[in-house]
Parts: structure tokens; sequence; C-alpha cells
């Protein structure tokens, strides 16, 4: 088994998206965030009329382009009518999609790697806050893709030895690094009031060729296929079957060189036959890494947490997060993670705290 994937070419392909503008989209986009404060969405059908009527192409950076711009319009028509009748985009959208062999719909990528920079980039508010909620996924997700290619490169070496998979351990611990730090910049600068009420209506679910797709979010971004990497094969049991089916469900939003490295590694685990499995658990000083890396994470998870907390309680009771969960998938995840470490090396012991103070 091998894969195309490679972190590198992966940011650039992304560069190579946020520079096209195929829908001369640029003076309507520019236009959005007044018409988002307006809650124009006769404006909005209007534009999406516009540019997608008819709109084909057989060129993939072409197709992710416009299925970009046309997200943007569309999320915001749903963000002001949730009853909105898409039925005259649809067909672009799934044509679209088909050539991009994507979903249909807006993504964390279009929202973020594939967004243009300067004075063409598209948002639906362009706040201040908006403007550093952008900048902080485009860091993490390019750190982290570089990280899932150096690990996905070691995958189905055979000739698997310490040194490389060292480094490539080295290379996720930096990209989890950026993570960590720019969700604090997050925390800082944008306020739960400010993401709960302002932003997070511009990420609704969205229904398209009878399919119902979930607006952008931090679970389909490049940690995802870490943890397919580090994480899998599930744990037995229940919990198992609920990260099996997180996996399955959020998988589907990622590029698709992504989602051939989580293909291919869910069989390859599956299978007995990996290399890197091997290696990561029969090696001493990877064992060691490994763990230390996996803690890494939950430096990550519990501050995350923290900020999903503080979003949900001030929203209504119910409410789920863009990528469909609660706050409860998060406790999951963090769960997971520290089986993984424990059975590899075991975590230091924790104190009596709360759990407030333990995710500190």
């Amino acid at each position: 088994m091998t894969t195309s994937f490679i972190g590198a070419d992966q940011n650039a392909d992304d560069l190579a998206v946020a520079a096209m503008d195929p829908l001369r989209a640029d003076d309507v986009l520019a236009e959005l965030p007044a018409a988002n404060e307006r809650a124009d969405t006769a404006w909005m059908v209007d534009a999406l009329a516009d540019l997608g009527a008819d709109f084909d192409t057989a060129d993939v950076y072409t197709a992710r382009a416009a299925l970009r711009d046309l997200g943007f319009l569309a999320a915001s028509l749903i963000r002001h009518d949730p009853d909105a009748d898409l039925h005259g985009i649809e067909p672009t959208l799934l044509r679209l999609a088909a050539v991009a062999d994507e979903v249909p719909r807006d993504t964390v990528y279009s929202y973020t790697t594939r967004n243009p920079v300067g004075p063409r980039r598209r948002g639906f508010l362009l706040s201040d806050e908006e403007h550093v909620f952008i900048d902080s996924v485009v860091a993490a997700t390019q750190a982290l893709n570089l990280a899932v290619d150096d690990l996905a490169a070691c995958r189905d070496r055979a000739d698997l030895d310490e040194g490389m998979l060292l480094a490539a351990l080295g290379q996720v611990h930096d990209g989890v690094e950026v993570l960590r730090k720019n969700l604090r910049t997050v925390q800082r600068t944008i306020t739960p009031d400010y993401f709960s009420h302002r932003l997070r209506p511009y990420f609704p679910s969205m229904s398209l060729g009878g399919r119902a797709y979930m607006g952008p979010g931090g679970a389909q971004m490049p940690l995802l296929v870490l943890d397919v990497l580090l994480l899998a094969p599930s744990e037995p049991g229940q919990l198992g079957a609920w990260h099996d089916g997180y996996l399955g469900e959020n998988v589907l939003y990622l590029p698709p060189t992504h989602r051939a490295v989580c293909d291919d590694t869910l069989l390859a685990y599956r299978s007995g036959n990996s290399p890197l499995l091997r290696c990561l658990l029969e090696s001493p000083s990877v064992r060691a890494e490994y763990a230390a890396l996996l803690k890494r994470i939950l430096r990550f998870r519990y501050p995350h947490r923290q900020v999903a907390r503080a979003n949900m309680a001030i929203r209504a009771e119910g409410s789920l997060g863009s990528g469909g969960y609660t706050v409860e998938a998060l406790d999951h995840l963090i769960e997971i993670t520290t089986s993984k470490a424990a059975v590899t090396l075991p975590l230091p012991r924790q104190g009596r705290g709360s759990a407030d103070d333990r995710d500190r």
C-alpha cells in the first residue's frame, strides 16, 4: 500500500486554490460581510444565481475554488434563513463536488488554507476576530499537514527504523505545538459570546443531494489524520465503537489525499500488517517518545475542551458544535488519548483536583 499524500504538496495545492477566482467573485464576496450585517437574503439568493448558474469545470483546483466561493454565500443564506431553498444552486454544487472529489459545500479548508489573503480574503464578517480565527487555523493546518506527511511516510516502510520514526514523531510534536499555541491565541482574542453568537451561526449544517453535511469544524482538521495514525486501532467496547463512528463521520470532509491516508492506515492496522504500529509498540525509545507525544496532544485537548465548555455554557440547551457534536465528544477523545498513552507508558498519577484543574 502506498499513498500519494505529501504534506508540503497539500499546502501548495491549497495555496494554488486560494489564488484562484474562477467565478469572478472577488467583488461580490467583498460585499458579503455588509450583506450579512443587514441579513440581506435576497442579495445572497441573487449572488448565488448569478455566480453559480450552470458553472462547470473539469479542473480540480477550479472546482475547489468555486465550491469555496459558493459555499460562503450558501452558508450565509442558511444562517439567516434556515429554510432557504438551495435547489437552484444544488446541481452546480454537486457537480463541482464530483470534480473536486470532496463534499458539496464549504469546509474548514475552503474557509482557511484555500482562502485568499489580503484584500481578496473571503469572510462572513471580516472582523478583527474573524481574521485572527482564520489566521490561527491556517497556521495550525499547514503545520499539521507536514506532520501527517512525515508520519504517513513511515506507515508502510518495511525498512522503517527507529531514527526515521523518531524524527517523524518530532515533526508531529512540532505540529501539535503550533496547534496548541494558536488555540491559545483564539482563546485570548475571541470571547465565547462573540464566537457563539456572531461567528458560529455561519457554520450551519446544509442538506444537499438528499444528505446533511455539517459545517466547517475542528474535527475536520488534519489532527483527525494524526488520530487515525496514532490512536487506531480503536479501543474495544462502547468507546471504541464511538471512535470508529467519529472517524467515519469526519474523514468524509478531508481532502482526498487525507482520506486515502486514513483509509489505508485503518486497513493496515486491522490486517495486522503495519510496520508503523509494530515500531510504535515494540521499540522502547519509540514507545517513550510516542507516549510523550500523546501527552502533548492532551495539552491541546484539555484547553480545547475548556473553550468548548465556555461556548456551550452560553448557548441554548441542546446546542451542537459546527461539527455536530457536544462537549462529550471531546471527553471521549481525551479518554481515548489518555488510555493509549497509559498503555504505551504510564502517565504521572493525577491529583485529586477538579476536572477543570486537571484541564489546566
